[in-house]
């Protein structure tokens, strides 16, 4: 079944929802836009409510890809043209993520003895060309401080010491931990230990179901909580952090390590929002093209791969890498963050050496 128009398309489904809304029984004749939409509620008690939200957004724009196509229509082929059309209209990362979202649907169908088998499985994967990824060396990153103290005396005198020195202070715990910037915001006073300069890393930012910007007391991936020595310059970040404390009150041990105008958590949008002004900032530019970076490229997660990399260079231990980024396959650490280059990762403090001139030195 299929419709000319996405607005008729739209229409049957709905009506294809509404006549299975009573029973929530799969048939063959279940649209599969409401096979998705039983495959979220599926899961909702069994996935973190960020999770639960990306499937949601995923099925919202999927809708209109997979039309009003009833189970009984889907074979391999047909979900193959599907998953093309998603990676050329949107993205290779959103054709992954229909194709998790097409995969459970499919299998309740298998469950409840609908299909035999799920076709999305039928289906080879396409193996992403190896590439090394991409980092800072020392060179760029002196650049990128430097872009970074320029911005901070253009903006303190409208946002404030506070807010105009939150993106240093986060940049140089990323470059000094290779967290991820989630978890750097999360960081409470109790997780930094100053006479011992570590921070436990336990928990991360995010949004609930209202979208209000909360604190989850755990990882992104099971068995992340780890505790990481940071080497000085970040510990001096840390300590000029706590010394900035809103509105003069006093800290306590929940209380959020990296706060600016009011206290409360700092969202990672903002962040990443006020990191994007330094693409225009023309020396760092020309450090960047320089060594054939694409400017573009300058995100929060560009800074985790960048202490994973030169970690790895410096002392060529992989398995430390993997450690500090908290990754539970070595694969990962290698193939997306370390380069295929490199074997082996030390002490984050290691970073002192390759880092530790900050601008003001």
């Amino acid at each position: 079944m299929s419709a000319p128009t996405e607005a008729e398309a739209r229409t049957l489904i709905a009506r294809k929802a509404e006549s299975l809304a009573m029973t929530g029984e799969i048939t063959a004749d279940t649209a599969l836009s409401e096979l998705l939409q039983q495959w979220i509620e599926d899961r909702v008690d069994r996935v973190r409510p960020q999770t639960t939200r990306m499937y949601r957004d995923t099925v919202r724009w999927l809708a209109p890809f997979v039309g009003a196509l009833t189970v009984a229509e889907l074979r391999p082929a047909t979900i193959k043209r599907i998953l093309t059309r998603v990676e050329k209209e949107r993205s290779s990362s959103a054709a992954h993520h229909a194709r998790v979202a097409l995969s459970g649907a499919l299998g309740l169908a298998v469950e409840e003895d609908v299909i035999s088998s799920n076709p999305v499985l039928s289906l080879r994967r396409r193996e992403p060309k190896p590439t090394v990824p991409i980092a800072l060396g020392s060179r760029e990153v002196l650049a990128l401080r430097s872009a970074i103290v320029r911005r901070e005396e253009r903006v303190r005198s409208t946002a404030g010491q506070g807010p105009a020195f939150v993106l240093r202070w986060v940049v140089e715990l990323q470059l000094g931990s290779g967290l991820r910037i989630a978890e750097v915001l999360a960081l409470r006073m109790m997780d930094y230990d100053a006479g011992a300069g570590t921070i436990a890393v336990l928990g991360t930012l995010t949004d609930n179901e209202q979208w209000e910007l909360v604190r989850q007391p755990e990882l992104k991936g099971r068995g992340q909580a780890r505790q990481v020595r940071l080497p000085v310059f970040a510990v001096a970040a840390i300590e000029e952090a706590i010394a900035h404390t809103p509105r003069g009150g006093q800290r306590r041990p929940t209380d959020p390590l990296i706060q600016g105008r009011a206290p409360g958590w700092i969202s990672p949008r903002n962040v990443r929002r006020s990191m994007r002004t330094l693409r225009s900032d023309e020396e760092l530019v020309e450090v960047f093209t320089s060594t054939g970076i694409d400017i573009k490229e300058l995100t929060p997660h560009l800074l985790r791969r960048t202490a994973a990399t030169l970690v790895a260079i410096h002392s060529g231990n992989l398995t430390d890498a993997q450690a500090l980024l908290g990754h539970s396959d070595l694969r990962t650490t290698r193939q997306h963050y370390a380069g295929s280059a490199y074997t082996t990762v030390g002490s984050a403090t290691a970073l002192d050496e390759i880092l530790g001139s900050t601008v003001s030195d």
